[in-house]
């Protein structure tokens, strides 16, 4: 019997189950592969949802942040955002990455963005506070800071 398992192939949503059950035990590598199989099988299938597959490359790019890759965790998160435009949990974790890449205004955006979603996210108050402090403390004394970080939301 238990070959028979091995033989029939999983469904995205089991996939992404097991995924998931990695990612909470700290197996970010083996989450990483399992929603990267969890993806490919949904993107075969005849009931592909946008929403499904956003999230199945939200949970990969956590995947990817945790692991310290943070490039992919960026490509990962635009790709969600594109299926499945203002998803908090992506944004979020986009804005991790480029705060980790040290892209702050990029973070800023991001933090700002999913607190016009959802404007009592801890995460993001506390991200946006960091990049206006990292961003104040890199711009020149003769630029006003908070003017300029207005302007990039607008």
């Amino acid at each position: 019997m238990p070959q028979k398992q091995k033989q029939k192939p999983k469904s995205w949503t089991e996939l992404k189950q097991a995924g998931n059950e990695c990612f909470k035990t700290g197996q970010y590598g083996d989450a990483t592969g399992l929603y990267t199989q969890a993806i490919k099988e949904l993107k075969n299938s005849s009931k592909k949802n946008p929403e499904d597959l956003a999230v199945l490359y939200s949970n990969r790019a956590a995947s990817y942040l945790k692991d310290g890759n943070c490039a992919e965790c960026v490509k990962d998160c635009d790709t969600s955002l594109e299926l499945f435009p203002f998803m908090v949990k992506s944004l979020l974790r986009r804005a991790a990455a480029y705060e980790a890449l040290e892209r702050y205004r990029h973070a800023y955006i991001d933090y700002k963005t999913a607190l016009q979603i959802h404007c009592n996210i801890a995460a993001a108050h506390d991200g946006t506070n960091r990049m206006t402090k990292a961003l104040t403390e890199a711009d020149s004394p003769g630029i006003n800071s908070s003017f300029h970080l207005t302007s990039l939301i607008s």
